[in-house]
């Protein structure tokens, strides 16, 4: 009896088995040929040929890019934001399994900042939401504003800028106007409030505060008075009130002078000058000024002799005096003071320079003569001679006026009788005096008497009367 074959043909999912007999078939072992012993009728053995067919396992993947509010539902689950991965397995066609791997992708969010300066009454429309001074900070979102279709999330962040405020204080010169926006300022509206709309830096509002002063203007001219020999004389603008600089000066309707900086000073004639100060602003000062001239300048300069060669100085003018300067110094007690005294050797000029009260200058001089002081003649006499002791045997007179003249020298005795004389002899002359002799003999030893008549060097008579002793 022969054994029966028989054919097992069937399809099968991965993962799947078929048990035949005791073996085995499954996606490594899809065909071969088991022997079921005795299983055949009558016992005998059956053969059975095996070919399975593997069917294929579905494998697809779910990856798209959405939004971050979106989802998508597979196979019965939601995938979102919050769980964008997984896996769903689920019969195919076929019968086997197909594996759906989810992997979402999201597009980035789009996310704005708004920051920007708002005035106080302005407003910023985000979407439905409205933002202003009120509301400055937020979040708005923008559904599907974004380039892909997603919602878009602007962060608001607003500065409220206030209204912009200036206080206008000005100076303003008699009628005179101010012009604020739309409002005039002038001596009937010296102060208020003005808006200016959208006129700050920011583009807001700006307020001024004005408040106007009114002032006449008022200028420091200051003349030099004019000394005698002087025909122009200086004038100085010490000070201004109302007036800005530079300014316009106008004299007598002269040249105009720009005046930069003060003080300022120009020159003048005598008299009557029309002075005209104009600024940029059209602000003007004007003032009739005179200016003077000293008529009077007399000076005269006083020197008293106090002493030989020796003067008290001192000066006579009609005016008040308030420096004196003398020269030269050097014949000077003080060359700075009213009345210097003066010492000279010879005959000198002196001068003074003196300033007046008014700022003038005026000189004089004066010739202080030199006098020759008299020589005080000392005269020098022997009281006695010594006839047998040379040199001192002579009597003859001894002076410290050379120049002097002996005009006449006795000698007379005790009775008055002449015993020597001469005449217009030189002094310190010992060849033209006495030596004790009397017609060629000496005399005898006694008391002599002499009598002198000097001439000084001046012109000076001296008579000298005395005695000598003559020893032998």
């Amino acid at each position: 009896i022969n054994s029966v074959d028989f054919e097992l043909i069937s399809t099968i999912c991965p993962g799947e088995s078929v048990n035949v007999g005791p073996d085995i078939y499954d996606e490594t072992n899809l065909t071969g040929t088991t022997t079921l012993t005795g299983l055949a009728a009558g016992g005998c053995d059956s053969l059975v040929n095996v070919a399975l067919t593997l069917l294929s396992h579905s494998m697809s993947e779910v990856n798209p890019t959405i939004c971050a509010t979106e989802e998508v539902v597979v196979n019965g689950s939601i995938y979102n934001f919050s769980n964008p991965t997984g896996q769903e397995i689920l019969p195919n066609a076929e019968g086997c399994d197909s594996t759906i791997n989810v992997d979402l992708q999201f597009y980035q969010e789009a996310s704005f900042g708004l920051n920007q300066d708002i005035c106080e009454d302005e407003e910023v429309v985000v979407g439905s939401d409205v933002y202003n001074q009120g509301n400055l900070n937020g979040t708005t979102t923008l559904a599907n504003a974004s380039s892909n279709g997603c919602d878009s999330t602007v962060n608001v962040n607003l500065n409220l800028v206030g209204a912009s405020i200036f206080d206008l204080s000005s100076t303003l010169c008699p009628g005179e106007s101010l012009q604020i926006g739309s409002e005039t300022y002038d001596e009937a509206n010296t102060s208020g409030t003005t808006v200016l709309t959208d006129a700050s830096e920011s583009g807001c509002d700006s307020i001024v505060n004005v408040i106007l002063t009114y002032t006449s203007p008022l200028a420091e001219l200051e003349p030099t008075i004019l000394c005698p020999n002087e025909s122009t004389g200086m004038l100085q603008v010490l000070s201004v009130e109302a007036l800005s600089l530079p300014l316009t000066m106008v004299i007598n309707n002269g040249t105009p002078l720009t005046v930069t900086n003060l003080p300022f000073e120009t020159q003048v004639n005598v008299g009557i000058n029309d002075v005209l100060l104009t600024d940029n602003n059209g602000c003007f000062y004007n003032e009739m000024l005179e200016v003077m001239q000293i008529t009077s300048g007399n000076i005269s300069v006083t020197a008293n002799q106090t002493s030989l060669n020796n003067y008290q100085l001192g000066v006579n003018a009609d005016f008040p005096i308030i420096e004196y300067q003398w020269s030269p110094n050097q014949e000077l007690s003080c060359d700075m003071c009213s009345d210097p005294g003066a010492v000279i050797t010879e005959t000198t000029q002196i001068d003074v320079t003196v300033t007046s009260d008014n700022g003038c200058t005026f000189t004089e001089s004066v010739i202080l003569e030199y006098t020759t002081p008299p020589v005080i003649t000392k005269h020098f006499l022997a009281n006695s001679i010594d006839l047998a002791n040379p040199p001192n045997d002579i009597f003859f007179v001894q002076t410290n006026d050379d120049n002097a003249m002996v005009m006449e020298m006795m000698i007379f005795d005790r009775w008055g009788n002449k015993v020597f004389g001469v005449e217009n002899v030189p002094p310190n002359d010992a060849s033209v005096g006495w030596d004790g002799r009397m017609n060629d003999r000496k005399v005898n030893q006694g008391v002599y008497v002499y009598t002198i008549i000097m001439l000084s060097s001046s012109g000076e008579e001296e008579i000298l009367v005395g005695n000598v002793t003559v020893f032998r």
